[in-house]
């Protein structure tokens, strides 16, 4: 677990929200529900109960802001699953445009992810 860290770029910071996660290129298929456990500037961890094939872009409703990104990890746990994701994009349509800077413009996390 400490070689991962050494290889984050950023922070992780803990979230522990409920949010919304669909697969985009199976839109049918429906959206279920997830729970953010943490998150940082180019990634997050999510808890659920359907598993995600490593590889597949997913879009997560969080309190309206729409992060895509994609599945880097899906693991089985005791009550789900739990996967990894890496930060493709977060747009926010109060905005209606892209949120997402790459790590290197320096904001805090909390700016960066969810701004």
């Amino acid at each position: 677990m400490e070689a991962m860290r050494d290889r984050r770029a950023d922070p992780r910071y803990l979230v522990k929200e409920e949010a919304f996660v669909w697969e985009l290129h199976c839109l049918k298929a429906g959206y279920h529900s997830v729970t953010i456990l943490n998150a940082s500037r180019n990634g997050m961890r999510l808890e659920s109960a359907a598993d995600l094939p490593k590889g597949s872009s997913i879009a997560v409703d969080f309190r309206g802001m729409i992060v895509c990104g994609t599945v880097q990890y899906c693991k089985p746990t005791d009550n789900g699953f739990v996967m990894g994701v890496q930060i493709k994009d977060v747009l926010d349509p109060l905005r209606e445009e892209s949120t997402y800077r790459p790590a290197s413009q320096g904001a805090s996390a909390t700016a960066a992810i969810w701004a």
